[in-house]
């Protein structure tokens, strides 16, 4: 397996006020300034022309990364004929994960740690 794609978007910015978090092990003011991050990552199996992709929604604050269960993790393995075709699908599906999870947080689907 190769990466072929690995890319992070800002959907963006923590607030943990708006949320009414309590703090938990990371305090307020480090959260303040968090991103709120879609992930993508996608593998080739050059031999069987197998794409494995893996998206994800997490907070980075500072040194944290916190994971976010407001949007649940996907995992996709598509067959693809070749590299050009699996690099155009894996950033079509990043943007559209990034739509999808901009689109919850704005409906009010608040991130929690």
């Amino acid at each position: 397996m190769k990466t072929i794609f690995d890319r992070e978007t800002e959907i963006g910015e923590a607030d943990p006020e708006r949320w009414g978090w309590e703090g938990g092990d990371l305090a307020n003011a480090e959260l303040l300034n968090g991103r709120i991050v879609a992930h993508t990552r996608a593998d080739l199996n050059h031999a069987r022309g197998i794409l494995k992709l893996e998206q994800r929604v997490y907070i980075l604050a500072g040194d944290h990364v916190l994971e976010q269960t407001w949007l649940p993790p996907e995992m996709l393995i598509e067959s693809v004929e070749d590299d050009e075709g699996a690099l155009a699908l894996a950033e079509r599906l990043h943007l559209h994960y990034c739509e999808h999870a901009q689109q919850r947080l704005n409906e009010g689907i608040y991130a929690f740690a």
